[in-house]
């Protein structure tokens, strides 16, 4: 399925990389550039921690964690289905929600393979802390016959009292993104990479306050 995804990208001019990704030059030419690495095989690989950036990642600090705690860390990828933070991953530029020539939409594309990766990987409860684009990936009902789901969603002060709507709505809990939110979210998720799930109850971070209004979600809410 990789190779197909690479052969589909590998396909594409130039202009339609750009209209892809909607980049300007500097970006389409650095992606265009990884497209051909990944054509001939010769694309350099990071560990994923390394690869990916952003405030959650940032956040995170996965520098100061062990190998096996960031092979807990799974990530969702337009180009390789799924990853752990410690997998290689190329220099790449393609998100969940794009449509790839006879591939289709690749959040569709995957969704199956990654539902079935995510049902055998490990053990215990998959902790949901993904933005929507990744989430779509997912085929969440069918995941969560096969192993126990905990949604975390990052709500606004004043928002608290609808906790428990915010946590059944994958979509209304997701927008309450932001870049504190994001922080939030890399902090809380290296608070339970350290700690455990138990820690969740007591986290608070920054006037950030968890807390679990059911088995299946935990809801982290902004300072007020």
């Amino acid at each position: 399925m990789r190779e197909t995804v690479i052969e589909a990208v590998a396909a594409l001019s130039v202009p339609e990389i750009a209209r892809l990704l909607g980049a300007s030059a500097p970006l389409v030419e650095r992606a265009a550039t990884a497209v051909q690495q990944l054509a001939a095989g010769t694309a350099m690989g990071l560990p994923a921690w390394r690869r990916y950036t952003g405030v959650v990642w940032t956040h995170l600090d996965p520098s100061g964690l062990s190998a096996a705690k960031r092979r807990c860390v799974v990530i969702p990828s337009g180009l390789l289905g799924i990853v752990t933070g410690e997998d290689p991953v190329p220099d790449y530029r393609l998100g969940m929600s794009v449509t790839v020539g006879s591939v289709g939409r690749l959040d569709r594309w995957w969704r199956g393979a990654v539902t079935d990766a995510l049902a055998g990987w490990g053990r215990g409860p998959i902790i949901d802390l993904l933005p929507a684009e990744h989430a779509r990936a997912i085929d969440w009902e069918l995941l969560g016959t096969q192993r126990p789901v905990i949604r975390v969603t990052f709500i606004k002060a004043g928002q608290a009292g609808q906790a428990g709507d915010a946590a059944r709505d994958a979509g209304a809990a997701r927008r309450a993104a932001g870049h504190d939110a994001k922080a939030a979210k890399g902090v809380f998720a290296r608070t339970l990479l350290e700690h455990g799930l138990a820690a969740a109850a007591d986290f608070e971070w920054a006037g950030w306050r968890a807390h679990q209004p059911s088995r299946r979600s935990i809801v982290v809410v902004a300072p007020g």
